[in-house]
């Protein structure tokens, strides 16, 4: 087979593909109807400045959870609380016969 025989239906078939694609495109160009505009509103959305800086809240919070671990500690001291054993403790009772 020779290369014309080989290549002639394709070259058809994208010559006949790219025609009707250009076929369709002018006729969807012809008349239509211009869009019609529409008048938006424009609405606002009403917002406050934050005086807090997010990065120093993270670090006051960091602060605030270490002081309350802390002052648990303290409490716990001034109760005796260190004394207890935080689990029961088992015990092996030994019977001498």
């Amino acid at each position: 087979m020779n290369a014309i025989s080989t290549y002639s239906l394709p070259i058809f078939l994208a010559l006949v593909v790219h025609a009707g694609i250009a076929a369709l495109v002018m006729m969807n160009f012809e008349s239509k109807e211009l869009p019609s505009t529409v008048d938006v509103e424009p609405y606002y959305i009403e917002a406050s400045v934050v005086d807090k800086n997010p990065h120093t809240v993270e670090k006051e919070q960091k602060k605030q959870k270490k002081q309350k671990a802390q002052n648990a500690r303290h409490h716990e001291i001034r109760r005796g609380d260190w004394l207890k054993p935080k689990r029961p403790v088992r015990t092996r009772s030994i019977e001498i016969s």
